[in-house]
This record gives structure tokens, sequence and C-alpha cells, in this order.
């Protein structure tokens, strides 16, 4: 009998220790599971950002250049020709009339009123 209660509390014992090493081991899957997702997570974030940074180093290149052309002497004269109106000493403009737009003579301010 003494033998049979001995296994009985070494059975127990057994069933306890189980019962701690699966709650242990569990409680480790869960957390690993969980820091899994975690990385998993992190390294799509990191891809998108790194995606967003190449977009934007692009974006920054093309701003640059557009900003050294926009600078350039050639484009500041085209401007000031275009939108100004401006002409170099001695340049002559000619305007071409618009389609069915009447021919205006010029009036030449140097002239008095009424000649």
């Amino acid at each position: 009998m003494k033998t049979r209660g001995r296994k009985r509390r070494l059975k127990i014992k057994n069933k306890k220790r189980f019962l701690i090493f699966a709650a242990l081991l569990g409680f480790f899957l869960f957390s690993l599971a969980g820091n899994i997702v975690k990385a998993y997570q992190l390294h799509k974030e990191m891809l998108e950002v790194e995606r967003q940074v190449q977009d934007l180093t692009e974006k920054n290149r093309e701003l640059r250049e557009k900003i050294k052309m926009l600078q350039s002497d050639e484009y500041v004269e085209k401007m000031a020709r275009e939108k100004l109106g401006l002409v170099k000493p001695g340049e002559k403009v000619i305007i071409r009339a618009q389609k069915g737009e009447a021919l205006r003579p010029a009036v030449d301010s140097s002239l008095p009123a009424g000649e």
C-alpha cells in the first residue's frame, strides 16, 4: 500500500510539473507569436517608409532641376519677353493679329495730340 501511495504522489507531482511546464511553454509560444507578428508589421512599415524616401528623393531631385532651370538667364529672359513684353534695345516687336481681329494703327506718343 505504501508503494501505491508513493506512485500516486509521483503521478501527482509529475502532473504538476507537466502542467507548469505546459503553462510556461504556452506563455513562451504566445509571447513569441506576438513578437513575430510585431516584427512582421514593423518590417512592412519599414518597407513603406523606404518607398516614401525613394519617392521624396526623386521629387527633390526634380525640384532642384526645376529651380536650376528657373534661375537660368535663358529662362528669365524668356519670361521677361513673354510675360512682360520686354525687348532688347534695337529690337522690333512684331505682333501677329489673331484671326478676326481688326488691325489698329500704332499710336506714336512722340507726336503732339491732334496731329
